[in-house]
């Protein structure tokens, strides 16, 4: 849930990049 929210304070530009590693922990777990 704090993933989520740390997201959303992010930048646009960084928000494409944090969605991809958030993506390869979810993955992961």
């Amino acid at each position: 849930m704090e993933m989520m929210a740390a997201l959303k304070q992010q930048p646009p530009q960084q928000h494409r990049n944090i969605s991809l590693e958030v993506k390869r922990i979810c993955c992961s777990n």
